[in-house]
């Protein structure tokens, strides 16, 4: 009698997307949906909720729904390392998945650092709209950052962004000498500054985010404000490689970096280079967070992967290539 094929689901739920793929045990991947949001920490719980059930629905709907039977799900959250979310959702996963054998859930930090290092030691550095940094050291991961935009996330794109207005406004009033960042975020904004307060704190930390862009913007162009800005940004995102890297033994220490911000150029890790000592061996991700999850999902750190994690990575790669995946919001 042939074997029933198992499935298995991984999620990695941002603060500004969520992205989920259905794969098997080989990597090869069946589907994939990107997403809203899902940071339980931004959002109402029944928001998320209602997020993840359509999620889910449109990863599944080829496949029976969310009643096929799964072999395991790992989704790691924006902000549900937290031991109440973790709970939280781990609930509610059970509810919207009746028939997956086992779930497993945490923080969405932990998707890219195995994205990108499988199960070996190091740490990941994030930078999107917030910023955060997960090491792993032996069997255990440790957290530096990541505390929100309203108490951390330094050197994120909120923080960078937030700070290009806050420079704008500065040179408007006079208080401050002219800089390049008040002509391209009112360019942005396709009205002046004064007219657009009103809107700015209306739309909140992800659209404030978008203003980070001008920072290397105006930094190509030597404009001394937003060079100013981004060095200071590469301090605080150094300082926290330097605090991560106490928990490592090794000579050099691997550091991923991971997120949208490392995606604009290389103006802020060329900055960060110049924070951190040689020992630090910065490695780009080459790979989506989702596939971390994946991994997750199909295999555990007690395995002897060997060769076969290179197998799995190359599968999923190929296979995710040629997904005609969806995006909803």
């Amino acid at each position: 009698m042939e074997q029933a094929e198992e499935f298995y689901i991984a999620i990695d739920g941002g603060g500004s997307k969520t992205d989920s793929v259905l794969l098997d045990r080989s990597g090869k991947v069946r589907n994939r949906v990107i997403g809203e949001a899902t940071n339980v920490n931004d959002i109402s719980f029944e928001q998320v909720e209602r997020r993840l059930a359509t999620l889910l629905d449109e990863l599944l709907a080829e496949y029976g729904g969310r009643v096929l039977p799964l072999r395991q799900i790992y989704a790691g959250m924006s902000g549900g390392g937290l031991v109440k979310n973790r709970s939280s959702l781990h609930t509610l996963f059970r509810e919207l998945l009746p028939r997956c054998a086992e779930i497993k859930n945490g923080g969405d930090g932990l998707n890219a650092l195995v994205a990108g290092l499988g199960f070996e030691e190091g740490m990941v550095l994030i930078a999107g709209t917030g910023s955060i940094l997960h090491v792993r050291s032996r069997q255990s991961i440790h957290q530096v950052g990541g505390w929100g935009y309203m108490l951390g996330d330094e050197g994120g794109g909120f923080d960078i962004g937030s700070k290009v207005i806050q420079a704008s406004l500065k040179a408007m009033d006079g208080r401050s000498p002219r800089t390049l960042l008040l002509e391209l975020t009112e360019d942005k904004l396709g009205s002046s500054l004064v007219e657009a307060i009103p809107v700015i704190y209306q739309n909140g930390k992800k659209y404030i985010a978008g203003f980070a862009p001008l920072a290397f913007q105006a930094a190509e162009q030597g404009d001394a404000a937003a060079i100013s800005l981004l060095d200071e940004a590469a301090h605080e995102l150094a300082t926290m490689a330097r605090a991560g890297s106490r928990y490592l033994q090794a000579d050099s220490w691997k550091l991923v970096l991971s997120g949208g911000l490392w995606q604009a150029g290389d103006g802020l890790k060329n900055r960060l280079r110049k924070h951190l000592e040689e020992r630090f061996v910065l490695m780009p991700l080459d790979m989506p967070p989702v596939y971390g999850a994946a991994i997750l999902a199909v295999h555990s750190p007690d395995e002897n992967l060997g060769m076969d994690l290179a197998s799995f990575k190359s599968t999923f790669h190929a296979s995710l290539s040629k997904q005609s995946w969806r995006r909803f919001n």
